[in-house]
């Protein structure tokens, strides 16, 4: 076993430390197929902290959804906010309508749904403040 697993750490990063290949398309084939997907990475960045109520159409949300082998393609959905496709560069903007959102505390996520070629992801590490 010792021998096994010795000779799998050399192949590449793709495999575990248990010596289990993860999901990547070096080790797997047809690409897109179940388990044969490249990581992606959703970013969600916003233009303000803090919003009046009321003139929210100010604020602009942008996600870029990246991975190692070029832009991403398929959907990305705001929660509560906007589900748009993926520009050709891997870019969503969204901007917020008039009232759309209660005044108080909100945690922003984006998710990407992912594709035949990327997993799915998502950020939801912003925070933005209608008063």
């Amino acid at each position: 076993m010792s021998v096994l697993l010795a000779s799998l750490a050399v192949i590449g990063p793709e495999l575990m430390a248990s010596g289990t290949a993860s999901a990547s398309p070096s080790n797997c084939y047809p690409i897109g197929s179940a388990g044969c997907r490249y990581s992606s990475t959703t970013t969600l960045v916003r233009s303000q902290v803090r919003v009046t109520y009321g003139r929210e159409r100010h604020e602009h949300l942008s996600v870029r959804v990246s991975g190692s082998k070029g832009p991403a393609t398929g959907r990305v959905t705001i929660a509560g906010v906007c589900t748009k496709a993926l520009s050709p560069a891997g870019w969503v903007f969204c901007t917020l309508s008039n009232k759309q959102l209660k005044v108080g505390r909100h945690i922003l996520k984006a998710t990407y749904a992912g594709s035949s070629m990327y997993k799915a992801s998502s950020d939801s590490v912003v925070v933005i403040v209608i008063t």
